[in-house]
């Protein structure tokens, strides 16, 4: 998860021992599936491997109107429960 996040929005961090959960989508004729960790961001790089994805710091409910998927939903608006 550590990894990913890295390399994909260019933060680090303290990435949590417990999954939020568990989702699966379809993708290139397969179907990929996702395990979902919390992580406190304690670095944001200015530049990283594929900073052609775009990085926005947005609120959990926000995030979560952004996504399809019902159970990221779901565990996106969780996460105001995970950080108290």
């Amino acid at each position: 998860a550590a990894k990913e996040a890295l390399e994909e929005a260019g933060i680090e961090g303290d990435v949590a021992s417990r999954a939020l959960g568990v989702y699966e989508y379809e993708k290139w004729g397969g179907v990929c599936v996702v395990t979902v960790f919390p992580m406190v961001v304690t670095m944001v790089h200015e530049s990283w491997p594929e900073d052609f994805r775009r990085r926005e710091w947005v609120p959990v409910e926000q995030a979560a109107k952004r996504v399809q998927e019902p159970k990221l939903k779901q565990m996106i608006r969780g996460l105001d429960e995970w950080l108290m």
